[in-house]
């Protein structure tokens, strides 16, 4: 009889302290979450970040790349050659990341070609910077579209994570002076169109 009753105790104990170091193991995981959740609260978005600051009135800098060319336009050439962002100052720039394989892209290719041929003669740069695309079907993207603003290639996704982007298309409008003063998330649009064209009447004239 008591060594029944033992048996049955010593089991009862046994899965108490397994309860226990479940419960144990749960809470450190809870904490380790909120904690995650706390640091990302605190550090905030990148992409809201820049938006904010944009917001403001801010102008944060333009993170520079450098990269070859895949289509010469303008001043932007010629194909193969070297081309960064910064060596651009003094021209108001539209970059736009963006991929043949993209759907929005198609959608806005003609959008960026009417505001290159409207600009253009003002010395504004449309800049398109094809990420995680093949030579061959970028250029393919532009004959078919019959773009002809410049465009630098980017076989990898490093120039969205100097923008702190992970989705395309994504357009940055940036000033002579190399500041971030427009981003449009996602495909560009009649309005964003419209806005893009605001600001750029205002520095360089209609």
């Amino acid at each position: 009889m008591d060594d029944d009753y033992a048996s049955v105790n010593g089991e009862n104990a046994g899965w108490s302290r397994g309860r226990r170091f479940g419960v144990g193991v749960a809470i450190v995981f809870a904490v380790a979450l909120v904690s995650l959740l706390l640091v990302g609260l605190l550090k905030g978005d990148p992409q809201q970040l820049i938006d904010q600051k944009i917001a403001r009135g801010e102008a944060p800098p333009a993170p520079d790349f450098a990269l070859p060319v895949l289509f010469a336009g303008g001043t932007v050439g010629p194909v193969g050659a070297t081309v960064s962002l910064s060596s651009l100052r003094g021209h108001p720039v539209i970059v736009n990341l963006w991929a043949s394989w993209c759907p929005p892209c198609k959608e806005e290719a003609p959008i960026l070609q009417r505001l290159w041929e409207r600009y253009r003669s003002k010395g504004v740069v449309v800049l398109g910077v094809d990420t995680q695309d093949g030579s061959d079907d970028a250029r393919a993207f532009i004959k078919e579209f019959g773009l002809t603003y410049p465009s630098l290639r980017d076989g990898t996704d490093r120039t969205q994570k100097k923008f702190e982007t992970s989705q395309l298309p994504e357009t940055f409008v940036v000033d002579a002076t190399g500041r971030l003063r427009q981003t449009v998330r996602g495909g560009l649009t009649t309005a964003s169109e419209i806005e893009i064209a605001a600001y750029l009447d205002s520095v360089v004239g209609p």
